[in-house]
């Protein structure tokens, strides 16, 4: 059939399959599949998946595959969310699907997971929300292993981190303490303010005006609270309705829990510290409303599929932008210095870009290398430029992977070092090596124009004929440091960029 996707998602509470079939412009499930699994505790306690916990997800793959086969579906996508992220020995559990049913096991990055949720959710609810640009807002996604929390203000992202306890995580320590369920639930409870204290510390300075929520199990919560049976993707509910409810959940045990409302165990147990997360965060905000978003990452991935939103791509890029100078400004960033340099590094860009098979991503990482390059001179100015990378490193940009926080990692430590050490390091491949070897030479040649941070050039024209590149300036005042760094950069961005490279100072 036309324009149908299957999404299998290995996830910590077991292995879920839907079909999704293209519908104008949305996307509708015309059939899903359920094996439960508690593949997140095993990696948990073990820090690994065994072989036969790997043989049981193999064959359901192969099972749901047959079904997705049936369907004619044009494509197969396999995800492993937390639990197969944290297995040390995942790359076993790849290979191993690999060849017993020919499918590929894409192991999300937990960023991208966020980016995805985030999409999603923040899409719908600017449609949903009337006002949801003009007021701050909170969002949390809970996972089985970590938490999210993202900041939205006036419609743009400034603020994202993780936290890696999840209700998953929770229900472990709640097993192993042997205690009666009240003394349980307030152990759990300082546990869960311990780790969210640093995040609302963060975040004190910002009036959080409407909480939202979102992550596995919330639609069972919703319908238990509002006795309902379907609910709606967004859900509002006050804060004395939850409390009360809350009220009723806090001294049952998941045993207890699961009798009462006719759900399975498992289900009880994360609705248990699902109970426990939303109680500690909503009491340390005054919005009245607390939304709810019934989202579900394979929906968003099948979205994401067929409807490639550019639109949205951007609107994410100029979130992240925001984000990584709001972490910068922490570190007293210098904010005139940077705009200028982005200014020069358009410029240079522009120019050559086109000719060097540079792309639009290459001058967003660029964008982000800037604003972090000197972060690390708040902790030291020797070798600042580790710590600088340290901090970007840990930073969780939202919008971007691990891998492109390594990527733009990797031209902070060659704007610094001998472009040519680029050769030894194994982490990348020769693609990725030469990128960012034409990256950290741009950055390198535009550091170089205003090495005194004092913005001294007025305006800045670049020209170029076939062997040779000139920057002519104008100048504010003049430039000797300027002219004495650019000397000693230029060899770098000649010898990369194959282009004789001069500076032409006019009057």
């Amino acid at each position: 059939m036309k324009d149908m996707l299957c999404v299998i998602s290995i996830a910590s509470h077991g292995i879920y399959m839907k079909i999704f079939q293209k519908k104008g412009t949305a996307v509708k499930i015309i059939d899903k599949a359920v094996h439960v699994s508690l593949i997140g505790k095993e990696v948990f306690f073990e820090d690994k998946l065994t072989f036969n916990k790997i043989k049981e997800i193999i064959d359901t793959v192969k099972k749901m595959k047959i079904i997705a086969e049936g369907y004619q579906t044009d494509k197969i996508v396999v995800i492993g969310t937390t639990a197969v992220r944290k297995a040390k020995n995942n790359y076993y559990l790849q290979d191993q699907l690999k060849i017993n049913t020919g499918l590929d096991l894409l192991v999300m990055d937990k960023l991208d997971e966020n980016y995805l949720a985030y999409e999603k959710i923040s899409v719908s609810l600017e449609k949903h929300l009337d006002d949801y640009n003009e007021k701050n807002n909170l969002i949390v996604y809970v996972g089985s292993g970590n938490i999210s929390f993202s900041v939205i203000s006036n419609g743009i992202n400034i603020y994202n981190t993780n936290i890696e306890i999840g209700s998953l995580v929770l229900s472990d320590i709640s097993d192993k303490l042997n205690l009666g369920t009240k003394k349980r639930n307030i152990v759990i409870d300082e546990y869960i303010k311990r780790h969210l204290s640093g995040i609302f510390r963060n975040i004190s300075d910002i009036k959080i005006e409407r909480v939202i929520l979102a992550g596995k199990f919330f639609d069972i919560y919703i319908e238990r609270v509002k006795n309902k049976k379907r609910i709606d993707f967004i859900e509002e509910l006050t804060r004395e309705e939850i409390f009360e409810y809350n009220k009723k959940l806090y001294e049952k045990s998941p045993e207890e829990i699961a009798k009462t409302y006719n759900i399975k165990k498992i289900e009880a147990e994360m609705l248990t510290q699902k109970v426990n997360i939303i109680k500690n965060i909503i009491q340390k905000f005054n919005s009245n409303k607390i939304i709810f978003v019934n989202f579900k990452l394979s929906n968003s991935i099948a979205e994401f599929h067929f409807f490639k939103n550019e639109k949205i791509r951007r609107k994410i890029e100029k979130d992240s932008v925001e984000s990584a100078r709001k972490i910068a400004k922490r570190y007293y960033y210098m904010e005139e210095h940077v705009d200028k340099l982005e200014e020069i590094i358009d410029k240079i860009f522009n120019k050559v870009h086109k000719t060097h098979g540079l792309t639009k991503k290459d001058r967003y990482y660029l964008t982000l290398a800037n604003i972090f390059r000197e972060t690390g001179k708040y902790i030291t100015l020797e070798n600042y430029i580790n710590f600088s990378r340290d901090i970007l490193e840990a930073s969780g940009i939202f919008g971007i992977s691990t891998r492109e926080h390594l990527f733009i990692s990797k031209i902070l430590k060659y704007f610094e070092e001998d472009i040519l050490e680029l050769e030894n390091s194994k982490s990348i491949s020769k693609e990725e090596k030469l990128s960012v070897a034409k990256l950290a030479a741009i950055l390198k040649i535009a550091e170089s124009l205003d090495s005194s941070m004092e913005q001294k050039i007025d305006d800045l024209e670049i020209t170029s004929d076939e062997n040779d590149i000139y920057f002519n300036v104008k100048l504010k005042k003049m430039i000797f440091l300027e002219k004495l760094e650019f000397e000693e950069k230029k060899e770098v961005f000649e010898n990369v960029f194959g282009l004789k490279t001069h500076l032409v100072i006019n009057k």
